[in-house]
C-alpha cells in the first residue's frame, strides 16, 4: 500500500503500480488518496478515526509516499500505517524533516516516528537521513539518524528527509500513544532502550554511491572478554568519544566482521547479549555479539570498528568545509 499515487518523473515511466511491482518483486500494488484524480486504488481520507475494514491487516509494506506531512490528523495517520500491516509486514516512514516550507503542514521528527513505533512494539530497521543543497540536486548525503543525535544535523543548511523502517511483529500494538522520549525519563523514570539496524553514512554523486571517508580500526582478538553473554574489546582513541546513557548514540563506531557491518546497534550494553550480531561502543570499549553467536576468538574471522567521518569535507552542504 502506498499513500498517494505518486507520478514517476521520467520520460515514458511506468504506472506507479507497475513500477513498484518491477522493483520490490510483488505481485499487487494499491495507493490510497483524497480523492480520485489520479486514480488511486482505494478513496479514504486519512484524517477519518476508521480505515475501511477490508483493509485492516491486509498488507504486507506499506509507504507513507509523501502524504503524511499533508494530512492534519497526523496521529490517526500512524495508527493507520500500523493497522493496515499484517503481522511481519513493514512501513516505509518517509517524510521531509527540515527546510521544506512549501505545501506540507508538518515537517516530521525522527523523534516522533520512534516514539510512536517503539510505544507500539514494532522492531525498529534503518533510520537515515538524506539531504541535499540547493543547486546541488545531484548530490546527495544520507546519515544514519538515532535518538539524541538528529540535534546535530540541525545546522545543515540543506533540505532534509528523514526514513524510518519498522516491522510489526505478533506482539505489536496499533493505538498506543507515546511520552516523548527526550524527557520520558524526567517523567516514569524509565529510559527507552533502543535497537535499530545499523547503517554506514554515504553521498550519491550522479547515481553513483560514494562512501564517507573512514577511521579504521583492527580488534585484537587476543583482548577480547566474554562478558555476561556478550564479548567485550577495550577501546579508547582520543576524539572518538564512547556513548552514554544520556546520549546512547553518541559514537558513530560500526563494527564489521570480515568486512560485513553487524545487524545491530544498540543503546544500552545490556542489549547486546540479546540478540547475535549486535554491538555497541560504551564505558571505553566495544560490545558486541557476532553474526551467527560464535565465538570471535576461534571463529577466525577479521574484526574492525570504523568511524565514519561524515561531516569533513562537507561543501556544498557547509560553508567552512567541516562540521560536528
Amino acid at each position: 500500500m502506498i499513500f498517494g499515487r505518486p507520478t514517476l518523473a521520467w520520460e515514458n515511466a511506468p504506472p506507479p503500480e507497475e513500477y513498484f511491482k518491477s522493483i520490490y518483486g510483488v505481485d499487487e500494488v494499491h495507493t490510497l488518496d483524497v480523492s480520485a484524480y489520479e486514480g488511486a486504488t482505494f478513496i479514504h481520507d486519512l484524517n477519518d478515526p476508521e480505515l475501511p475494514p477490508e483493509l485492516i491487516g491486509r498488507y504486507r509494506a506499506v509507504s507513507w509516499g509523501g502524504t503524511v506531512q499533508l494530512v492534519f490528523n497526523v496521529g490517526t495517520v500512524l495508527r493507520k500505517t500500523a493497522e493496515l500491516l499484517e503481522v511481519g509486514g513493514i512501513v516505509f516512514c518517509g517524510a521531509p524533516s527540515n527546510n521544506w516550507q512549501e505545501a506540507s503542514y508538518y515537517q516530521l521528527c525522527p523523534t516522533l516516528k520512534f516514539d510512536f513505533y517503539e510505544a507500539n512494539g514494532f522492531e525498529l530497521g534503518t533510520s537515515m537521513a538524506s539531504f541535499y543543497a540547493p543547486k546541488a540536486r545531484s548530490r546527495r548525503r544520507y546519515i544514519p539518524v538515532y535518538p539524541g543525535e538528529a540535534d546535530a544535523l540541525n545546522y545543515v543548511p540543506a533540505r532534509m528527509s528523514h526514513l524510518l523502517v519498522a516491522k510489526k511483529v505478533a506482539t505489536s500494538t496499533c493505538d498506543k500513544v507515546p511520552i516523548n522520549s527526550t524527557y520520558r525519563f524526567k517523567h516514569t523514570n524509565e529510559r527507552v532502550r533502543w535497537r535499530f539496524r545499523a547503517a554506514a553514512p554515504y553521498d550519491v554523486e550522479n547515481g553513483k554511491r560514494v562512501a564517507a571517508p573512514v577511521r579504521r580500526f583492527e580488534m585484537n582478538a587476543a583482548r577480547f572478554e566474554n562478558i555476561e553473554g556478550c564479548w567485550a574489546c577495550p577501546f579508547f582513541e582520543k576524539g572518538l568519544p564512547a556513548s552514554n546513557p544520556t546520549r546512547p548514540f553518541r559514537s558513530r563506531a560500526l563494527l564489521y566482521e570480515n568486512g560485513k557491518l553487524l545487524t545491530w546497534i544498540v543503546s544500552d550494553k545490556t542489549m547486546v547479549a540479546e540478540k547475535p550480531g549486535s554491538f555497541i561502543h560504551s564505558d571505553s570499549a566495544i560490545y558486541f555479539t557476532t553474526s551467527d553467536g560464535t565465538s570471535p576468538v576461534t571463529n577466525g574471522r577479521k574484526y574492525e570498528v570504523h568511524f565514519p567521518q561524515p561531516f569533513v569535507g562537507l561543501d556544498p552542504y557547509c560553508k567552512d568545509g567541516t562540521y560536528d
